[in-house]
């Protein structure tokens, strides 16, 4: 296929150029992707060989947010030519499904630049794509307008085409089941930048000091060995600070003398001496000259310093390379322009005015032993530019290879210094004079003292201190972010989401009417490795790794008490897997026989991880029951949600003394609690009683004392000052109605109601085993085989969400035929009261209690 026919449109097809091939959209639809987005995409793309590029543009629809009704439209459009062509309709289901899955990531991951990490993760090593040579010049081909020009016109779509480009979708779905598999793939997709190479910047002097930032550097783990270089280096290199160009305005005065010079210079006095003298003055160096001094004025350099990032400066030589420009770049005294570019494979801008562009820059790196298409990339862009001062840095090795030495040499006029690292910490400086290496200085940096006291990158602790992870009162309403969905042997639902872990509430009659969820885990990043395994004795266990900061969280999802420790050692691979040996999480690297084994102390909150090498007797048992996509679009389909409030600018109470939430009135209507937007401007009104708003916008306190707290989980809470008014907990749903609720009492919409999550301890078998399982299942709606296999396994535990008296009943059954077992609850049941008289007895008074003290104050 050629350049220009790789972005060939077709016949009643689902895409279309428009808009003088600036634009590609559905036909007759929504925009897929702007011309200027796609170049940059598929130049990336073309490092790994390009796919089809109809199954890229059916990936874009997927992760546009018109995507669903965009998605209807391209399967109405594909069952007309599934009829036409006869194409496979499993497959193409299979391709549809996968679709739907990259629409239900979460929306950080689809914009900016995760948008283009996505489709590099989702097509790297893509089945029947182009050669990288080939596809180079593809991408190449979009970036002329005149070459776009050039697209033929719309031609009769053939069968292959179409198979290709679905049947490619389909094979994608297989190696990406869950969206957790491609949020894990994401993670270990290696940062690369494509884009064209921006003019040079010149950076800002900030406000702050120089020492705030250095100090700032080595109290972060991930920054503490290039800040605590910096000092070193400031005290050891004699950096050139001012570089300034020559005026030839004459100061007079001595500083006009020298004893160099050319002979028309000297001085008229010389004359006056002897042959003799004259001659011998002249033959040593005595004889004085008329040198006018050049006066410095404003420096017109702009300072570059272009490190090496290729194989050979990895380690240690790059955090040294680092920490030498940044102190070149931050130098108290110097005031000229700097601007910083890694060289690699390609050339990379960086910066260097805050920390997280330090660690982000840090973490780039080249595969390749040489920087020599990082640099030529660079001066062939720049070598006009005759106001550059150019730094090297690399190592002694990496300086000493042909290419790079035919590029200095090339280039001689903007290259003024070089500076080499190696491992032994030994730093070195030249200057470039008359085109030769002028040896400077060197420098040997103790490395080993230096780092001694290096800071432990600390643990965010969660936001609970007690024993076990409370709940509020209330179910939430489900998100819409959602990933790693897995089912446990009860057959009740979990799954990932940005706030951490869910368990999804059923009702016991109906293992499909599912209900609002509940929080049992907070703060679980998305970007994680989870798993989930049932313990011999019926409880379960959720492990979660953070794949930034490498927590290791386990939670007892039955006892809700958890552990979290460092897992130091923690590498991602797809081969790893985590498996349980005698009731302990064990992770295993892939084609290692290091095994890690998980011991959590739940009263202690912590886990200890025990290092074991051995080889693995048995087959790793499979992980947890992780759902396939398939099954997450089903339980999407039967999962309701609701529109919730969860950014707050204010919090008052109107001067109808209802309360006020960034324009959504909280108040009754047709004796149902309704927040009813108002407008934002209402708080500025007179006669308003405001609140004052805290921890950035999460909490708002009146002046009585009384507080609204706001869960992103889409819940209120309001803690009034009268310790005789309970805590109050309301869901922030909008067009809709929502629930009230205090630990005991339950108003509003049935979707909310919390059912007690109970917990059932089977100690003993009585002697009629079929008469126990007749019982469980008359009160419960599990499968006779998973019932089957509780009652087999005896000592047992096994988990529902079931109303206390139903319980109670079914215990008190199968305590009469012999079977010894109890019950534990999580919570008590909550009495159902009418809205009107839950808002009277408890909102109404937490109000009351703020306007008198207002109307006193």
């Amino acid at each position: 296929m050629s350049d220009i026919n790789y972005y060939q449109a077709y016949k009643d097809y689902f895409w279309v150029w428009e808009e003088n091939y600036e634009v590609i959209s559905i036909r007759q639809g929504s925009t897929i992707v702007y011309t200027e987005e796609l170049k940059g995409i598929i130049k990336a793309l073309a490092e790994n060989g390009l796919p089809h590029f109809g199954s890229l543009l059916l990936c874009f629809i997927a992760i546009n947010k018109t995507a669903m009704d965009s998605l209807s439209f391209i399967e109405n459009k594909s069952f007309e030519l599934n009829e036409k062509f006869g194409y496979r309709e499993t497959s193409y289901r299979a391709s549809f499904d996968f679709l739907k899955l990259l629409q239900s990531l979460p929306e950080e991951f689809k914009i900016g630049h995760n948008r283009q990490i996505l489709l590099r993760t989702i097509f790297f090593g893509a089945h029947n794509r182009r050669n990288i040579a080939k596809s180079k010049n593809i991408a190449h081909f979009l970036n002329s307008r005149n070459n776009r020009l050039r697209i033929p016109l719309e031609i009769e779509l053939k069968q292959k085409i179409y198979d290709y480009e679905f049947s490619l979708i389909e094979i994608i779905s297989r190696k990406f089941p869950t969206a957790q598999s491609i949020l894990d793939a994401m993670a270990e997709m290696p940062e690369m930048a494509y884009e064209d190479l921006p003019e040079l910047p010149s950076t800002s002097i900030t406000e702050r000091t120089y020492k705030d930032f250095v100090e700032e550097l080595m109290d972060d783990a991930s920054t503490f060995q290039v800040g605590a270089l910096i000092k070193p280096i400031w005290a050891g290199f004699k950096i050139p600070i001012f570089n300034a160009q020559p005026s030839s305005q004459p100061l007079g005065g001595i500083s006009d003398l020298s004893n160099k010079g050319s002979f028309d210079k000297l001085l008229i006095s010389e004359f006056a001496n002897d042959d003799l003298v004259f001659l011998s003055r002249v033959a040593n160096n005595e004889a004085l000259y008329l040198e006018r001094e050049m006066p410095p004025v404003s420096d017109q350099f702009q300072r570059v310093i272009l490190i090496d990032v290729s194989l050979k400066t990895w380690g240690t030589p790059k955090i040294l390379a680092f920490a030498t420009s940044l102190a070149i770049s931050k130098h108290p005294k110097s005031k000229s322009e700097c601007s910083a570019f890694l060289v690699g494979d390609s050339v990379q801008i960086i910066d260097f005015e805050s920390k997280n562009n330090l660690i982000n820059a840090l973490q780039k790196v080249s595969v390749g032993l040489s920087a020599q298409k990082g640099l030529s990339e660079f001066l062939n862009l720049n070598k006009q530019n005759k106001k550059l001062e150019l730094f090297f840095v690399t190592t002694p090795e990496n300086l000493k290879q042909a290419e790079i030495n035919k590029i200095i040499s090339e280039n001689q006029s903007l290259f003024k210094y070089f500076i080499t690292v190696d491992l032994w910490a030994n730093i070195s400086f030249y200057r470039n004079k008359n085109n030769a290496f002028k040896h400077l200085q060197t420098i040997n940096l103790p490395l080993k003292s230096i780092w001694k006291e290096s800071p432990k990158k600390p643990i965010e602790p969660l936001e609970i201190s007690t024993d076990k992870l409370e709940s509020p009162p209330i179910l939430l309403p489900i998100p819409i972010k959602r990933s790693a969905f897995f089912q446990d042997e009860d057959q009740i639902t979990y799954f990932v989401s940005r706030e951490g872990l869910f368990r999804i509430v059923v009702k016991n009659s109906d293992a499909v009417s599912f209900k609002g969820c509940e929080l049992i885990f907070p703060r679980l990043h998305v970007n994680s490795t989870n798993n989930f395994q049932k313990l011999s004795n019926g409880q379960q266990l959720f492990i979660s790794i953070n794949h930034q900061n490498k927590e290791a969280s386990i939670v007892n999802l039955s006892t809700r008490q958890y552990a979290r420790s460092i897992f130091r050692e923690w590498k991602y691979n797809f081969h790893s897997l985590f498996f349980l040996d005698n009731d302990e999480f064990v992770y295993r690297f892939s084609y290692s026989f290091d095994l890690f084994y998980f011991t959590p102390n739940f009263e202690e909150h912590t886990i200890q991880i025990t290092k074991k090498t051995e080889d693995v007797s048995e087959s790793p048992k499979p992980n947890g029951p992780i759902l396939g996509h398939n099954q997450i679009a089903e339980h999407s389909q039967n999962l309701r949600h609701y529109s919730v409030l969860k950014k707050f600018n204010f919090v008052c109470i109107d001067e109808f003394h209802q309360l006020v939430f960034s324009g959504h009135r909280l108040g009754l209507l047709n004796n149902n609690c309704f927040f009813d937007y108002c407008g934002l401007e209402i708080s500025k009104k007179p006669g308003f009683i405001n609140s004052t708003p805290q921890n950035g916008n999460k909490s708002f306190v009146f002046k009585d004392g009384s507080q609204v707290l706001v869960n992103s989980n889409g819940y209120l809470i309001l803690k009034s000052s009268d310790e005789a008014i309970p805590t109050i907990y309301l869901s922030s749903v909008v067009e809709n109605t929502c629930a009230m609720a205090t630990e005991e009492v339950f108003s509003g919409m049935d979707y909310f109601f919390k059912i007690p999550y109970i917990r059932f301890q089977m100690k003993t078998l009585g002697t009629i085993r079929m008469a126990a399982i007749k019982i469980i299942k008359s009160y419960t709606y599990l499968g006779l085989d998973t019932i089957n296999n509780f009652v087999k396994d005896a000592p047992y535990e096994f988990s529902l969400y079931m109303e206390l008296a139903s319980a109670k009943s079914m215990v008190d059954d199968l305590r009469e035929i012999g079977m010894e077992i109890d019950y534990l609850s999580d919570c008590n049941e909550q009495n159902k009261i009418d809205p009107e008289k839950f808002y009277k007895l408890y909102i109404q008074e937490f109000i009351n209690r703020i306007v008198n003290y207002e109307t006193r104050n």
